[in-house]
C-alpha cells in the first residue's frame, strides 16, 4: 500500500509548521508562473528519475529476481542508448513546453492552480486527487484503445511497445506526441479544471509518476508493497 501511505504521508505536510513556513517563504519569493511550471517541472523530474533509476540498480543487481516477471528478459545497452535520447526529447522538450504553456500560463493568468501562501487541510488534498483520478481514467483509457487503432499505432504507439521487457524508466518511453497528448495532458487537464491547490497538484503528480512506474517496473510486487502488482 506504497502509494495510499504517501499520499496520506504528504497530505498532512501542512500540519507541519516547519514546512508550513517554508511552503509561506516559497510562495512569497516565487512568481505563480515559475511555481505551477518550473515548480511542476521539478517535481515530476524528482519524482520520475530517482525512481526509475533505482529499479534499474534492482533489475542489474537481481535483488527481486524473484519478484520479475520476465526473469530471463533484460534491457540491453541498445535499448537503454534509445531510452536515454527518448526521455531527453520527452523531458528536456514536450514536457518542459507543456508545463510552460499548460500550467504556467493558465495559473499566471487566474484561470489554473491555486497559488496561496496558505495550505489546504488533508481531507481537501485526499479529495482532489481521488477526483482527478477518477477524472483521468476514462480518458487515459479511451485514448489508449484509440492509439492502437490503424495508423496511430504504426506511426505513434509502436513506439511505447518496443520494449518488450519494461522497466520503471521506459513507462514513458513514447513518441513525444503521444507522450504530451496521452501522458502529460490526463495529468494537467483535472487539476486545472478542478483548480487545485499548487500543493495538491505536486502531490498528484509524485503519485501519478510513481504509479506509473509501479506498472511499467517488470515486476510483480508483493501486495503490501502494492496491492495491483504489474501488468
Amino acid at each position: 500500500m506504497v502509494l495510499l501511505g504517501l499520499l496520506g504521508a504528504l497530505s498532512i505536510l501542512p500540519w507541519s509548521p516547519t514546512f508550513a513556513s517554508y511552503w509561506r517563504d516559497l510562495v512569497a519569493t516565487h512568481s505563480s508562473y515559475d511555481l505551477s511550471s518550473w515548480g511542476s517541472y521539478v517535481i515530476v523530474l524528482l519524482a520520475f528519475f530517482p525512481t526509475g533509476l533505482a529499479f534499474l540498480a534492482i533489475d542489474r543487481l537481481g535483488w527481486l529476481s524473484r519478484y520479475k516477471i520476465q526473469a530471463d528478459a533484460h534491457v540491453t545497452p541498445s535499448q537503454l542508448g534509445k531510452l536515454a535520447l527518448n526521455l531527453l526529447i520527452n523531458f528536456g522538450i514536450t514536457l518542459v513546453v507543456e508545463s510552460h504553456l499548460i500550467i504556467g500560463r493558465a495559473t499566471a493568468a487566474g484561470r489554473g492552480l491555486t497559488v496561496s501562501p496558505e495550505l489546504p487541510p488533508p481531507w481537501v488534498t485526499i479529495a482532489t486527487i481521488v477526483g482527478c483520478a477518477i477524472l483521468q481514467e476514462p480518458v487515459f483509457y479511451y485514448s489508449h484503445r484509440l492509439l492502437h487503432v490503424g495508423p496511430l499505432y504504426r506511426h505513434i504507439h509502436k513506439v511505447h511497445h518496443e520494449f518488450h521487457s519494461p522497466i520503471a524508466l521506459a513507462a514513458v518511453y513514447a513518441h513525444p506526441l503521444e507522450f504530451g497528448i496521452q501522458n502529460i495532458m490526463p495529468l494537467f487537464v483535472p487539476y486545472l479544471l478542478l483548480r487545485s491547490h499548487l500543493f495538491t497538484f505536486y502531490v498528484g503528480c509524485v503519485l501519478n509518476v510513481l504509479g506509473t512506474q509501479m506498472h511499467h517496473c517488470g515486476y510483480r510486487l508483493p501486495a503490501w508493497a502494492f496491492p495491483f502488482g504489474a501488468p
